[in-house]
């Protein structure tokens, strides 16, 4: 079988709906769905409405340790970033949002739990 970002995000989300998150007031976040096939009218209707290459996969609208909040780019074990992705990051950071790519679930997993504090064992 082969990993795919896609499945690992589905995982990550899984484990972000599984965790109680009641300590935590308006725990809010989304996905940035920039990827996959799509036919030219579509892609021409959502560059229209501002779909930009190379924001990370998934934003969490809280402001911790400083930053502004939170993106997370999903790559698969091996995966790199892109130019785009590259330059969008960069752009992120220099606007104090903190900015991590994960290969997997408890990579991005502890990501969240030291961003947002979580004491909870991720086992």
């Amino acid at each position: 079988m082969t990993i795919s970002e896609s499945s690992i995000q589905i995982a990550f989300v899984e484990w972000i709906r599984q965790h109680p998150k009641a300590d935590l007031e308006n725990f809010r976040y989304h996905s940035i769905p920039n990827g996959g096939y799509r036919n030219i009218r579509t892609a021409v209707k959502l560059k229209a409405e501002g779909v930009e290459e190379g924001v990370p996969d998934l934003f969490f609208a809280a402001g911790r340790h400083g930053f502004n909040g939170l993106y997370i780019e999903m790559k698969k074990p091996g995966g790199r970033l892109s130019k785009e992705q590259k330059e969008y990051i960069r752009g992120l950071m220099a606007n104090n949002f903190k900015v991590v790519v994960c290969d997997n679930v408890l990579q991005a997993s502890t990501v969240i739990r030291d961003y947002y504090g979580y004491q909870e064992d991720l086992k």
